[in-house]
């Protein structure tokens, strides 16, 4: 649904169920003008990524989605609250839930509107090729991706103790570093 008078009446966006049951999580509007929309992961499929195709905020039930990106991470969504970042015709998306190795893991980006998505951070890996990073433990997975538009640097947070974390990234996500973490702190 969308609001145009700050939540006093609602529109559908598209004609109902978006995709196969499944729970819509987040959704931002990309530069191109098009939605991209995130699901929940259930019993039958893996957390996804859509979008739309056609969309006008003038007569937003006249559209149609399409699968851009399905979670590698069976046990993961594509969290729209904390992991969809959007800068010009870039989109990161980041998974969070459960944890270990079939849970929140792994970092994608687009740099084509959300058309292809490459991993650019697995939880399994990365860190074994960051400086002084933690070897990823069994309570590992991802909390939230940030793009900041400041210093041009992707920042990831990653928990639960003891791999509570902060990596960033000043090459929109070729390499990593690990923030300085003096601290015990469960970042979230």
């Amino acid at each position: 649904y969308q609001s145009r008078d700050k939540g006093v009446t609602f529109q559908m966006i598209g004609s109902g169920n978006v995709y196969q049951d499944a729970d819509v999580n987040g959704m931002r509007q990309l530069e191109n003008g098009e939605l991209i929309i995130t699901t929940y992961r259930n019993e039958n499929y893996r957390s996804t990524a859509l979008k739309t195709s056609g969309y006008n905020e003038e007569n937003p039930s006249d559209i149609s989605f399409y699968t851009v990106l399905v979670s590698e991470s069976p046990n993961a969504n594509l969290y729209g609250i904390w992991g969809i970042e959007v800068f010009g015709n870039q989109i990161l998306l980041s998974e969070y839930g459960l944890k270990g190795v079939n849970g929140a893991r792994y970092v994608y980006k687009s740099t084509d509107n959300g058309e292809n998505f490459n991993i650019i951070f697995d939880l399994q890996v990365t860190p074994l090729t960051v400086p002084n990073a933690p070897t990823p433990t069994e309570t590992a997975h991802l909390h939230t991706i940030h793009f900041d538009r400041f210093w041009n640097r992707i920042w990831l947070s990653v928990g639960d103790n003891p791999n509570s974390n902060v990596y960033y990234s000043d090459d929109y996500g070729t390499s990593w570093q690990l923030a300085n973490n003096d601290i015990n702190m469960q970042y979230t």
